[in-house]
């Protein structure tokens, strides 16, 4: 409103100059905006259910393994987002190196971090949040952390999807994982807390299978077209 107000935005016009905006736009876009928004709801579902079913004492614990294993995944997060000048309009061997490298830069972080909560896990709990009560978060923190590793490939091979201009197939993949990530929460919500978690990992190695299928074969026709000077 206060935009509205300071900008003196004329409204009179309003359909022309939204028809002008749209046909002016890159179509692409509302894919990218689809596949954001589907990926955001996907990624909360578990933690809905979390919350909205589960009692109190294990909402605490889930979000303990949870908060912790999210802002270290911010570390591939941060790493990945500079991936994407890397593969725009670049030649396929360098594609494929950089691919490679940084599949191994992040598998490589993600692993050493999850041996690190396998080693001092019941440790860091103890001394994040006080309480020995929280110490029984430890098996989860491993599972989200292996979650979190699978994800993190799983966004290098997202990346170079989205790199090479495949958003339209990429907004129906995340429709794809959507209805699956709900498909394994039917499945196993009756397993409670640990029912929110296997439906984290299901989701997470499904994705992962999906996007390396997609990026192999995509690669092969790259490759094919570099053999032949195209």
């Amino acid at each position: 409103i206060q935009c509205i107000i300071v900008a003196k935005l004329d409204f009179r016009d309003l359909h022309s100059k939204f028809r002008l905006f749209l046909d002016s736009t890159d179509k692409s876009l509302i894919y990218y905006i689809a596949v954001s928004l589907i990926v955001f709801f996907k990624g909360q579902l578990s933690s809905l259910f979390v919350s909205f079913v589960l009692p109190k004492e294990q909402v605490a614990i889930y979000f303990a393994a949870f908060n912790i294993s999210t802002i270290l995944g911010l570390v591939s997060v941060a790493q990945i987002q500079q991936l994407y000048p890397e593969l725009i309009n670049k030649p396929y061997q360098k594609i494929v190196n950089t691919m490679k490298n940084n599949l191994k830069f992040i598998i490589g972080i993600n692993l050493a971090i999850l041996i690190f909560f396998i080693i001092v896990g019941k440790f860091l709990l103890l001394l994040l949040y006080g309480s020995p009560n929280y110490v029984s978060a430890y098996p989860y923190l491993i599972v989200l952390t292996l979650c979190s590793l699978i994800s993190s490939a799983g966004m290098v091979l997202s990346t170079y999807m989205t790199a090479q201009g495949h958003q339209k197939y990429k907004s129906k993949l995340q429709l794809e994982l959507l209805i699956f990530v709900m498909f394994m929460m039917v499945i196993f919500h009756k397993l409670g807390l640990w029912g929110a978690i296997l439906t984290s990992l299901s989701l997470e190695i499904y994705a992962f299978i999906r996007y390396f299928v997609f990026y192999i074969t995509d690669i092969k026709k790259m490759e094919i077209c570099y053999k032949k000077g195209i």
